[in-house]
C-alpha cells in the first residue's frame, strides 16, 4: 500500500510541477485567489463543512463532517489537496475538471462499540461555477482503508476499498 501511496504523491508532485508553465489567458476571467469554504454532503466526508486554500490551479482543504443519529456519534476529518487540470471557466481562471487526494478519518461511537477508519481517497471531480464567488462540486472515487479499530462488542465489517462520493456548495470571499 506505501508503494501505491508514494507513487500517487510523486505522480501529483509532478504534474503540479508541469502544470504551472502552461500560461493562462485571463483576460475574461478573475485572477484573484481567495479563501473560501464549502458545504456538503456525501460519503466518507459526511454532512461537512470545509475551509478550501486555492494555490494556482490546486488548494487545499481542511473539513469536519458529521451524521445526526441518535444514540450515536458518527463523526469525519478530513485533509484533501485538490488539483484542477482541465477545462475552463467563464468566471474563474481555476479549471474546472479536479483530482482530489486526501486523508479522512471516520470515527463511529455508540454505547457498545467504537470504530475507527483512516482512509486515502482518491476522486475525481468537477466544479460548476455559477457566479465568481458561487459554485457546486461533485467528485467520485475510491477509498482505501490505511487503518482500520475496533473495540466493543460489534461484528467488524470493513472493505478495504470504499466508494467516495461527495457534493458541495462553495463560496469564495
Amino acid at each position: 500500500m506505501r508503494k501505491y501511496l508514494k507513487t500517487l504523491l510523486i505522480a501529483a508532485a509532478f504534474t503540479c510541477a508541469v502544470q504551472s508553465g502552461y500560461p493562462q489567458d485571463t483576460s475574461k476571467v478573475t485572477a484573484k485567489q481567495t479563501i473560501g469554504f464549502s458545504v456538503g454532503a456525501g460519503f466518507s466526508d459526511l454532512l461537512n463543512l470545509k475551509l478550501r486554500i486555492p494555490i494556482k490551479q490546486a488548494g487545499i482543504a481542511l473539513g469536519a463532517g458529521f451524521i445526526p443519529i441518535k444514540d450515536e456519534t458518527v463523526s469525519s476529518f478530513m485533509a484533501d489537496f485538490y488539483y484542477h487540470f482541465a477545462g475552463h471557466s467563464e468566471y474563474t481562471f481555476v479549471r474546472p475538471w479536479f483530482f482530489r487526494l486526501g486523508l479522512n478519518f471516520l470515527n463511529d461511537k455508540t454505547d457498545s462499540h467504537t470504530t475507527k477508519d483512516l482512509l486515502l481517497g482518491i476522486r475525481l471531480g468537477r466544479e460548476m461555477n455559477i457566479t465568481r464567488s458561487f459554485g457546486i462540486d461533485v467528485d467520485a472515487g475510491a477509498g482505501f482503508t490505511l487503518s482500520h479499530s475496533v473495540t466493543g462488542d460489534v461484528i467488524d465489517v470493513s472493505p478495504a476499498v470504499w466508494p467516495m462520493i461527495n457534493t458541495s456548495f462553495f463560496f469564495r470571499f
